[in-house]
């Protein structure tokens, strides 16, 4: 899909694991520069990426964790 909408120049799609894990991922590392590279408005180009609760957690469920889940949503406004 990121291809197709031209957002920047073609980005490799191809499915590979992730380092000796058994995950397969298109490695979105890739993207973000040259996508963040094509926003005009500085001040969302220049907005922290720190990434989603799931890198926080380590993919637990948040629903028992109410605490926990404030203090995230806290970063993310």
């Amino acid at each position: 899909m990121h291809n197709k909408l031209k957002i920047t120049k073609p980005l490799p799609t191809k499915v590979t694991r992730y380092h000796n894990r058994p995950f397969m991922v298109i490695h979105s590392e890739l993207f973000y520069k040259p996508i963040q590279e094509k926003i005009t408005d500085k001040r969302l180009r220049n907005l922290k990426l720190i990434g989603s609760a799931d890198q926080f957690t380590k993919l637990m469920d948040l629903e028992g964790y109410q605490t926990l889940l404030k203090k995230l949503k806290m970063l993310y406004n």
